[in-house]
């Protein structure tokens, strides 16, 4: 009779224990999973817009390349010279810049949305923070969709 007590007993110790101890596991688990990615956060917040920026650069100065070529300095700029020849004004000549400044906004913004995903790889030793491993470890890859403006300033 005694026997079956002390089974019962501990049958009903061993589903609190397991019950205890996968709260445990999973308290840990949720635990890690947080710092993990409060420490990732940052870092792919800076590597992301690290490569935003480079990219935005790339196509911004392949545009602007391309359009300028077409462009001579006489149709952005008036020059006025006195009947000795000297110059004695340069106005800006504000309609034509406009022109090429919405061009280039255009053809940068075009582009920027036919852009494919840019895939930025983060090794996992640069998580943990320490420098030393920076380089190391399997690599987190992380899928950047181009989203944006364009805005023009000269």
């Amino acid at each position: 009779m005694r026997f079956k007590y002390y089974m019962r007993l501990f049958g009903q110790m061993n589903v609190k224990r397991s019950f205890v101890l996968f709260a445990i596991i999973l308290s840990l688990f949720v635990s890690f999973a947080v710092y993990v990615f409060k420490t990732i956060s940052p870092l792919i917040k800076v590597v992301c817009e690290s490569t935003a920026k480079m990219v935005a650069l790339k196509v911004t100065e392949e545009t602007v390349n391309e359009l300028i070529s077409d462009i001579e300095y006489e149709s952005l700029m008036d020059i006025k010279y006195n009947e000795q020849g000297n110059i004695i004004a340069i106005n800006a000549n504000v309609i034509n810049m406009n022109k090429l400044s919405s061009k280039i906004a255009y053809k940068v913004q075009e582009k920027l949305t036919k852009l494919d995903k840019q895939t930025v790889e983060i090794p996992i030793g640069k998580v943990w923070g320490l420098d030393l491993f920076a380089g190391y470890g399997p690599s987190i890859n992380i899928k950047l969709i181009p989203i944006g403006n364009t805005e023009t300033e000269y």
